[in-house]
């Protein structure tokens, strides 16, 4: 007998299929914003934030807008997928696909409500556009005009009820959204890369939020993880879903669902503290699919970007000879050779002059700001008052302050997205020793794309000469940090 998941899965049209190869190539996004001129100092770029399924982060690029308003960006993609564009910290989902050139013109005051598309993806965002607003008018009638009601029921749901009647809740709720977009399916003519993102974000949400219940449920209850046991047979649904389907991965959602489902693996297998031989061994053991490889991406990718390539080196070969998706494998390959050159160059105090590489504006942000500390190491502390772990980390920075004080050390602290009363408050009232800069929204804007920052607390190494040897570095409460400084203090 079919389960009622296979039924849904059926329906929704995303029953398992054959392994396919992801794509990969250029995106050229382009167009005109009227009513621009005003914005010019305030505002003055578009930016588009891409989950990248390998490294299991978000990845940000950024374009100038040119005065007379017209704007081009472009960017590498893997496969089609769902992205955020973002214009003057309004965002909105928008739907990409390899090799395409799109163009997206909007009002800078009206941001959401004036997008207009043209070119290679402009029906299938148009169709995006349009079922959004459907989908609001359905919730609308639903939970009414609050447009948080339908998360706080969900967050009521995950804190209130126990496994087996969340999941009878989650069951029901897809069940009736499915439903909803099945029938508008069947009345509008829609392309097929639409109708694909639709039934995989329905479908990878609804994962998704089966397996948040795990750890949201203790969260909210304020439950040590360890007494929350769950039954086995809640998560009986993972044996007959479809993990491997590449149709999937036109949505984020697939990407916050492994990323779940990791977690979920590494605590059925794990009663304690594991080593990291045994999670990747873990994952080198699992069955070989799209699942697998992105496992394993995400896995070492995180070690190469804390800067253990030698834990990855162990490992390079089993990888090449395992990962079955080419283009996810190669990106991690580029990351470890890049890693690898980056501490090459850094050990034998790289002189930049041998390659030149023209500057960008973001280059040139950063190199107004930090030029006057020449001939010092700097830290960098990119952080907000608003952002907990980073002042969570501040009583370290402190003590990291005062074991160098009197030194060739600079502790530069770069906020951003603060009022500027509230930044001064917070830093008299923690008493953050060091130098101190509330960045505009266009300098955090070019920063943020130089560096990659999804997420903030972040940091940055810099020496004597200016040079960026570190663009994640250590947090202050790690206690390897002091010596990636006196490295730096100790070259000429």
């Amino acid at each position: 007998m079919k389960t009622l998941l296979t039924i849904f899965l059926a329906a929704a049209g995303l029953v398992s299929q054959a392994q396919t190869r992801l794509k990969t190539d250029s995106v050229y996004l382009s167009g005109k914003i009227t009513d621009f001129a005003k914005h010019l100092d305030s505002a003055n770029d578009v930016k588009v934030y891409v989950n990248d399924l390998a490294l299991g982060t978000q990845l940000n690029y950024r374009t100038k807008i040119k005065p007379d308003g017209t704007y081009r960006l472009a960017f590498i993609k893997t496969g089609a997928q769902d992205v955020y564009i973002e214009y003057n910290q309004d965002l909105v989902t928008i739907l990409v696909t390899p090799g395409s050139h799109t163009q997206i013109n909007f009002d800078a005051d009206r941001f959401e409500e004036t997008l207009t598309f043209k070119g290679d993806d402009a029906r299938p965002n148009q169709e995006m556009m349009a079922y959004d607003k459907a989908v609001t008018k359905r919730n609308q009638q639903l939970y009414g005009q609050d447009q948080s009601a339908r998360f706080r029921e969900l967050s009521a749901a995950q804190k209130n009820n126990q496994p087996d009647a969340y999941s009878t809740y989650l069951k029901k709720r897809y069940t009736q959204d499915s439903t909803f977009l099945a029938v508008y399916l069947s009345r509008h003519q829609l392309t097929p890369l639409f109708t694909q993102w639709a039934k995989a974000s329905l479908l990878c949400e609804y994962w998704t939020n089966l397996m948040r219940y795990r750890w949201v449920y203790p969260l909210q209850n304020k439950i040590e993880r360890a007494d929350f046991k769950m039954p086995d047979s809640y998560f009986d649904f993972t044996k007959t879903i479809d993990i491997n389907n590449p149709r999937l991965a036109v949505s984020s959602y697939y990407g916050n669902f492994i990323k779940e489902y990791s977690g979920y693996l590494y605590e059925k297998m794990f009663s304690q503290k594991s080593s990291p031989e045994e999670e990747v061994n873990l994952y080198f053991g699992m069955p070989a699919g799209l699942a697998k490889d992105v496992l394993l991406c995400n896995l070492f990718w995180r070690k190469i970007d804390g800067r253990q390539v030698g834990f990855f080196s162990r490992y390079v070969n089993r990888f090449k000879q395992t990962v079955t998706e080419p283009v996810l494998k190669a990106s991690i390959l580029k990351a470890y050779a890049a890693e690898l050159r980056r501490q090459k160059d850094l050990a034998a105090r790289f002189v930049p002059g041998k390659i030149r590489v023209s500057k960008t504006e973001a280059d040139e942000v950063f190199d107004g700001i930090i030029k006057q500390y020449k001939g010092k190491v700097v830290y960098i502390d990119f952080w907000a008052t608003w952002c907990e772990p980073c002042m969570h980390e501040m009583p370290a920075s402190k003590v990291l302050h005062d074991k160098y004080e009197g030194k060739d050390v600079i502790f530069l602290y770069l906020a951003s997205q603060s009022p500027e009363e509230t930044w001064k408050t917070t830093i008299a009232r923690e008493g953050i020793k060091g130098e101190h800069l509330l960045l505009t929204a266009n300098q955090y804007s070019a920063l943020q794309e130089k560096f990659q920052i999804s997420g903030i607390p972040r940091y940055v190494l810099v020496d004597k000469a200016g040079r960026v040897t570190d663009g994640n570095a250590r947090r202050p409460s790690d206690q390897d940090l002091p010596a990636d400084i006196d490295k730096l203090l100790a070259a000429n």
